[in-house]
């Protein structure tokens, strides 16, 4: 993935050594990400997330939550949101046909890991998805957030994926406010 695509996100990491780890794990990721819709029925994202370029668009919301709900979280560390928060989606259309890889997380989080992000980002990745752990298209369970900084991935994820959200993107697919 051309990771260049995150740029105004990747600046919002103060961390330099954590930023080129992003980067790091973001060149190693499939180009679909850049392409695809953040919901494959259409059904668990808001307008802005739909079509080409839509997971990028999402991705790019969660950043935003995250960096509006550390502000009301002091003693969060905003690197690590900031992070987990790019990352967190970047396998969801990994190796799959129609529908979203529900193992998405784990992938992921397997690759923050091996890349030598911290475990704190690892365990926020991996999840993410909050109280839906499962899928009838996999056997695979997810874990359910177990502390702050996990839960405040998730709800920024949760806010992001909203329907009613209503959220304006330029043509290169950044937030505009």
């Amino acid at each position: 993935m051309n990771s260049s695509i995150f740029d105004p996100e990747l600046q919002l990491i103060t961390d330099v050594e954590l930023r080129g780890l992003v980067i790091k794990v973001l060149e190693c990721v499939d180009n679909r990400h850049e392409t695809e819709p953040a919901s494959s029925t259409g059904k668990y994202h808001p307008d802005f997330a739909h079509g080409e370029g839509g997971l990028v668009r999402h991705t790019k919301a969660v950043v935003f939550m995250v960096s509006e709900l550390c502000n009301t979280r002091p003693g969060i560390n905003r690197d690590y949101m900031l992070a987990a928060a790019i990352l967190h989606d970047m396998h969801k259309y990994k190796d799959t046909g129609k529908y979203t890889c529900h193992e998405h997380p784990f992938l992921m989080a397997c690759d923050a890991s091996e890349a030598g992000l911290p475990q704190p980002v690892v365990l926020a990745i991996e999840s993410h998805m909050g109280q839906w752990t499962t899928s009838n298209r996999s056997s695979v369970v997810l874990p359910v957030p177990s502390d702050d900084f996990q839960w405040l991935l998730h709800y920024a994820d949760y806010l992001a994926s909203r329907t009613w959200l209503k959220l304006t993107f330029d043509e290169q697919n950044n937030l505009v406010l």
